[in-house]
């Protein structure tokens, strides 16, 4: 096999410790990893995760060792990043081309519609695993649960390359953008949308005082291969950031 074509079946298989990969590990003290199967190594910053092999992630380590830094990079393993992976289905194809918004000076996103939901996704780390021998999904469009809607990248043959969890997107930010995107479901605020229950779940959607604070059951979550119901609070008529996990 020559060198071309045996660098374009590697990539074929992992995603390619760019620059800017090296650049961004190379702002963080630690580099999470896990062993897959094979020669499969998995990296994250706690945001994204690559699938690399063994090879690529020393020599990803070494690049950074290389540079001025207060000290060395130390990779610490970590196998929960496996649970990521492993449970990522990836069943929506994001076929339409992002829309690429600067929310400040030193961030910029892109969103990405499937013309009823919205997804939202740091640029950065979106770009890393993108190129043109993987294509881009969406882990669940029917739930109102944040982690749910991962980006993930598949090769051709629907191998789960990348992973990078989304962005939380405020109210007012995406009723904003209901009228710029081509979004065929009218915005409505965000328990509104948790009510309509699109998974029919029983408790799903529902609220309830806990003798301090309001609660709306919003979505499902699965910790550590338990489902939970992720319970927020509600802060004047508003979904607060706050919230907790209970047993189903």
């Amino acid at each position: 096999m020559s060198e071309k074509n045996e660098a374009m079946g590697l990539f074929e298989r992992t995603i390619p410790i760019s620059k800017a990969v090296v650049d961004i590990f190379a702002k963080e003290a630690t580099i999470r990893y896990a062993k897959g199967k094979g020669d499969a190594v998995y990296i994250s910053n706690g945001y994204f995760a690559l699938k690399t092999n063994q090879k690529q992630f020393d020599n990803l380590v070494a690049q950074i060792n290389r540079r001025k830094r207060e000290a060395d990079i130390k990779p610490e393993e970590m196998e929960r990043l496996l649970e990521v992976v492993d449970n990522v289905k990836g069943k929506f194809e994001l076929t339409e081309k992002p829309h690429e918004m600067a929310l400040n000076k030193k961030l910029t996103s892109y969103f990405y519609t499937d013309k009823r939901y919205c997804f939202h996704y740091n640029k950065e780390y979106a770009d890393l695993i993108s190129n043109n021998l993987t294509r881009l999904f969406v882990d669940d469009n029917t739930s109102h649960d944040i982690i749910a809607h991962s980006l993930v990248a598949k090769n051709r043959n629907n191998e789960v390359l990348g992973v990078v969890l989304p962005m939380a997107m405020s109210d007012a930010l995406y009723e904003k953008l209901a009228d710029v995107l081509p979004l065929e479901k009218k915005w409505t605020n965000g328990i509104d949308r948790i009510k309509e229950n699109p998974t029919n779940d029983p408790y799903i959607g529902k609220e309830f005082f806990d003798g301090k604070d309001t609660r709306i059951v919003s979505a499902i979550r699965n910790c550590g291969g338990v489902d939970m119901y992720l319970v927020p609070r509600i802060e004047n008529g508003k979904l607060s950031k706050s919230a907790d996990l209970i047993c189903i």
